[in-house]
This record gives C-alpha cells, sequence and structure tokens, in this order.
C-alpha cells in the first residue's frame, strides 16, 4: 500500500525531473518507465539473495514426494475461497475505472482535486492493515473479514447516492478503510485453507479467480454507467441515479462472495 500510494508521486517526479534536464516530453513520459523496470530487477535480486524458503523445513521427504506425484484436491472451503477471489475482483472491476468520472460529472471537480481524494483515500490504509492483521492472528481471520467487507460494501452503496462532494469523499475514504481491514485477513484465510504443499498451485487458481473478475467486470461497469447515467430509477419510494447501478451491483456482487465465505470456509486451529 505504500508503494501504491507513493508511487505516482515517484513517477511524476521522474517525469518532471527528466524534462528539467533536457528530455523532450515523450520521452520524460517514457523515463518513468524504465525506472520501474530497474526497480524491478534489483527487487528480483532483492528477493533472490535474502529470502530463503521454509518449504523444505516444514514438510518432510515423504510428504514432499507425495505432493509432487499426487494431485491437489480441492475441499469446500478452497472452492468458497475462489469463488470469494471472483466476486471480490468483479466488485473492484465493475467501479475501478469510474471513481474519477463520478467525482467530475457529478459535481464537477478538477483533476488535480481527484488525485488528491484518491490519494487520501489510500493513506488510510497504512495503519489499518496493520493492525487489523495482527488482530486477526488473535481473533480469527473471518471475523475481522467480515467486519471490513461489511464497512466496504455499505459504503459502496452509499458513496454514489451522497448529496455533496464532502460526504462522498468520506464514504470513499471509510470504504477504502473497510477493505484495508479485510485484506489482511483474506490473505492469512487463503493460507490456512491451502495444503501446505500446494500452496504454490492453490495460489495460482485463487489469483486466477480474482483477475478474471478484476479483467471481466470493467466493461460491464463503464457499459452500465455510460447507458444509465442520465437516467433516474424509482425503488419503493427512492430515486436511485443511474450511476450508481455500477455501485450498487458492486456492493451486491461483493456481500454474495462475503457471505459464501462465512457459511462455507472452515478453518482447523485458526
Amino acid at each position: 500500500m505504500a508503494g501504491r500510494w507513493t508511487g505516482p508521486v515517484f513517477g511524476g517526479s521522474v517525469q518532471w525531473f527528466s524534462k528539467s534536464f533536457g528530455f523532450s516530453l515523450a520521452n520524460s513520459y517514457r523515463i518513468p518507465y524504465f525506472v520501474d523496470s530497474v526497480l524491478a530487477v534489483l527487487a528480483f535480486a532483492l528477493v533472490a539473495w535474502k529470502v530463503s524458503e521454509s518449504r523444505t523445513k516444514t514438510v518432510t521427504h515423504n510428504a514432499a514426494s507425495k505432493a509432487e506425484k499426487g494431485k491437489m484436491k480441492f475441499t469446500t472451503s478452497m472452492i468458497a475461497m475462489l469463488f470469494f477471489a471472483f466476486t471480490y475482483g468483479g466488485a473492484i472491476g465493475l467501479t475501478m475505472t469510474l471513481s474519477a468520472l463520478l467525482y467530475s460529472d457529478k459535481f464537477g471537480v478538477e483533476h488535480l482535486t481527484i488525485g488528491v481524494i484518491l490519494s487520501a483515500t489510500g493513506l488510510i490504509g497504512f495503519g489499518a492493515s496493520w493492525v487489523a492483521g495482527r488482530i486477526s492472528d488473535y481473533l480469527g481471520r473471518k471475523p475481522v473479514l467480515a467486519l471490513g467487507e461489511s464497512i466496504g460494501r455499505v459504503m459502496g452503496f452509499l458513496l454514489p447516492l451522497m448529496p455533496s462532494l464532502n460526504m462522498t469523499a468520506l464514504c470513499h475514504l471509510f470504504r477504502k478503510a473497510g477493505f484495508s481491514i479485510s485484506r489482511p485477513a483474506a490473505d492469512a484465510l487463503k493460507a490456512d485453507v491451502a495444503p501446505p504443499e500446494h500452496r504454490g498451485e492453490y495460489f495460482g487458481f485463487y489469483q486466477t479467480a480474482y483477475r478474471v473478475g478484476d479483467i471481466t467486470f470493467p466493461v460491464i461497469g463503464t457499459y452500465l454507467y455510460a447507458t444509465y447515467m442520465a437516467e433516474t430509477f424509482n425503488l419503493t419510494g427512492f430515486s436511485i441515479p443511474g450511476y450508481a447501478i455500477p455501485y450498487i451491483l458492486s456492493s451486491s456482487l461483493g456481500l454474495i462472495g462475503l457471505i459464501t465465505l462465512l457459511i462455507f470456509v472452515k478453518v482447523v486451529n485458526v
């Protein structure tokens, strides 16, 4: 989270310095990509040098041999976690590209102000994730995950319905806080349900399920936003603006995934 929050500022600074030192405007925008690649190589080298795998210490030789020969068997908990990953990715995808549009179309906010709002909401994840991760070790993964996800999804319902810029930004902040609380518990729970000898393979399945939702649903979200942006729907006496539909679907999808996880995921000794 620290990297994601500081990355845009760092990239923008690299571009600005590049232009100041004589690079053309087009080339100055290329320089951050090269810097990013160099940092990635350095990170790869650092991991290769300093990180030692512990798998051989925790899995006996016989168990490792059996793991290599046998196929991973999916339990109900593992399948439920994959479904949660898909819905989580889909929920993010539905609104991922819309936040800037919502602030601009609804309130006429300038691009710089939008960037400040989105960056400010990212700050909330610094402390929230660390504290929530520690709490999940003591209270259990599911209670912390349920708390964070519930906050995030409720704020997702309310965010597009807020009448003012400040209240919308406040909902955005609490939404981000909720997801920051739930994320460490979700990652830990993913590791808890996976067999140690097949964790790499299962994490690959989990990431694939997440990416399927994350890649496909942005198309749906932007289509619904563009199609119904200027319309208003009456729902049991409440007026729902059309641009709120992707947010409502996003939170609904996220809650479906959360409920599935709470019902079907069983963890032993956690």
